[in-house]
């Protein structure tokens, strides 16, 4: 038998297509509903994922780090559940549809970074933050400089794959995707760079502080004391100076001085460069209390060496400057100190202890000094005796390192040079780690005295678009407060006042203001409430300086505008960094500023 063809019914046909048609439906409905019911649950793992990464914030703060990863692991399996949710190839085909598709590839992006994160960077950290607590000897208060050696890798992994993250975030196109999930993107890039940041400058630490702790022969480190109560430009004047010798891991206080013990020299102890000069004259290499005026720590690091070779006939292979409010903060890990003579210094009232008690309850210059040189030498002990949590101790800095109030220089090349890129580089380094549109304004005491502890400060800044070349008019406003009593000139006593010696009447403060600029700035006049101002300028490196000075008495205030043109046209949006001082300073963001009446 012969079959023939014989072609569908008109109906039949029809009811082929409909049938084709509802399967088609049927798995595009099902596809959406996979899709759909697989975000939802993603979602569900990402919100889950805020508090657990909370968690192990907290838990590092507290140094507990048993704790830490615990939350860790939790952080790691809502992680690695919302990037297998959203990795499979339903969701990737679906992110090629026009409206869903960039918002369904960035979470897709996100849940995939998270989750290498948490293997890459978060636990591997752990882990190495795990070795903090046996890095130190309770006993001998000994640093083992092996494993301190072998937190380098872990951290140079996570920083690598922070910046993998960073990347990938970067390439997506967030203006085409919903304001929650641009939102979360975003703020996830924000930590991000924090982290990776952070994570950086510690790889970049464990690379060299192993060999400057003596891994490999003794050194000798000179840590720098500043008295912010006299303000400098780096923080305040040089009160105390202390050698420490380290040798394979093993810190000894070997040697201490006061800023008296050094003589007044009629020349600099070394050549300063022009720019300290054109601002200061040459005080800061004939007098060991003026070493901070350099906003260039390699400098001050110089001065200390060539200083303390002068009193011992060596210099430090490596130099330290930190402040009273570093020593504040060090105690809320490190506990109260005893200071002979003094009392008890706590993470409340170390600073007023050390920057004001000393100056209005005892007369003798030489007194002061000891108590000042006894505070170092005890917290010195107690962080050597080796009872202070490493991490706690690590997190109570964090505060004080970017404030600018510790800085660190090395005699040796390899290691300064990684130094000079972190965050431990001092005034003119964090200015340039603050990008180009950073201002910093520098504080420098001439009241020759202790009244700083009354010196209010407030920073504001504006920029303002009125010229036709594009270049932005910006002013920064310093204003200056003195707080102290009306009856300051026989309430305080000399120690604090001065007494004129330094031609600043008893109970007022004087002050040297510099504002140093953005390069390829143009320096403008410096105004203040009563109209000019007379002003220096200066260069450094390229950065135009302005100084001018404020003379306040007691309950006066005034402000001191400096104006510049912006170097290039289009926007700029200043950052404003400042002198490490005793209290908070207040710094308020930007605003657009007026232009010039015509005509």
């Amino acid at each position: 038998m012969i079959f023939e063809y014989a072609p569908p019914s008109p109906a039949h046909r029809g009811r082929w297509v409909w049938i084709a048609l509802g399967v088609v439906l049927l798995a595009l409905l099902a596809w959406g509903g996979w899709v759909g019911v697989r975000a939802i649950e993603a979602k569900g793992e990402l919100d889950a994922l805020v508090p657990a990464a909370v968690g192990v914030q907290d838990a590092l703060k507290a140094g507990d780090i048993a704790e830490a990863t615990d939350m860790a692991d939790d952080f790691s399996a809502h992680a690695a559940r919302a990037s297998e949710l959203s990795g499979d190839p339903l969701w990737r085909a679906a992110e090629s549809l026009p409206a869903l598709g960039p918002n369904l590839a960035a979470v897709r992006v996100a849940s995939a970074q998270l989750d290498a994160l948490s293997t890459e960077a978060l636990q591997p950290v752990l882990g190495a933050s795990g070795q903090l607590s046996s890095l130190l000897d309770s006993t001998t208060g000994s640093l083992d400089v092996v494993a301190m050696e072998s937190l380098h890798s872990p951290l140079v992994r996570a920083s690598e794959a922070l910046d993998t993250a960073g990347s990938e975030l970067g390439r997506l196109p967030l203006a085409s995707v919903l304001t929650p999930i641009r939102a979360g993107v975003t703020r996830m890039q924000g930590h991000i760079e924090e982290a990776r940041s952070i994570t950086s400058d510690l790889a970049d630490v464990t690379a060299v502080l192993p060999s400057m702790l003596g891994a490999d022969a003794p050194r000798s480190i000179l840590m720098v004391f500043q008295n912010n109560a006299e303000l400098r430009t780096g923080g305040g004047i040089t009160a105390a100076f202390a050698e420490v010798r380290a040798d394979a891991g093993a810190l000894s206080l070997v040697d201490q001085g006061s800023s008296r013990e050094f003589p007044e020299l009629d020349e600099p102890i070394m050549p300063l460069p022009q720019t300290l000069t054109a601002l200061h004259g040459d005080v800061a290499g004939r007098w060991v209390q003026n070493i901070s005026m350099s906003a260039d720590f390699t400098v001050s690091a110089d001065l200390a060496s060539e200083w303390w070779n002068v009193r011992t006939g060596h210099r430090p292979d490596t130099v330290v400057s930190l402040d009273p409010v570093t020593l504040q903060s060090a105690l809320a890990a490190l506990g109260p100190v005893d200071v002979p003579g003094w009392g008890q210094l706590t993470a409340d009232n170390a600073v007023h202890r050390l920057l004001v008690e000393p100056y209005m309850t005892v007369d003798d210059v030489a007194a002061q000094d000891t108590i000042f040189e006894n505070a170092a030498a005890s917290a010195l002990a107690v962080l050597l005796s080796g009872s202070a949590n490493p991490v706690e101790l690590i997190a109570s800095l964090e505060q004080p390192i970017e404030d600018g109030r510790i800085s660190v220089w090395s005699a040796y090349p390899e290691e300064q040079t990684v130094l000079a890129a972190g965050p431990l580089a001092g005034q003119a380094a964090r200015q340039e780690a603050a990008g180009e549109d950073a201002f910093a304004v520098y504080l420098n005491d001439t009241t020759g005295a202790k009244m700083d502890s009354y010196l209010d400060i407030a920073i504001a800044s504006t920029v303002a678009d009125c010229r036709p070349d594009g270049l932005r008019d910006v002013t920064v406003a310093v204003t200056l407060t003195n707080s102290a009593p009306a009856d300051a000139a026989t309430f305080l006593p000399p120690s604090m006042t001065g007494d004129g010696t330094y031609g600043v009447a008893p109970g007022s403060i004087g002050t040297y203001v510099a504002v140093s600029a953005p390069r390829e700035s143009f320096p403008g006049p410096v105004t203040r409430d009563e109209g000019s101002s007379y002003s220096i300028q200066a260069d450094a490196d390229g950065r135009p300086v302005s100084q001018a000075r404020l003379d306040l008495a007691p309950g006066q205030t005034n402000t001191l505008v400096f104006r510049f043109v912006a170097g290039s046209p289009g926007s700029i949006e200043p950052q404003i960094l400042h002198t490490p001082t005793i209290g908070q300073v207040d710094v308020t963001a930007p605003i657009a500023g007026d232009c010039p009446a015509l005509g």
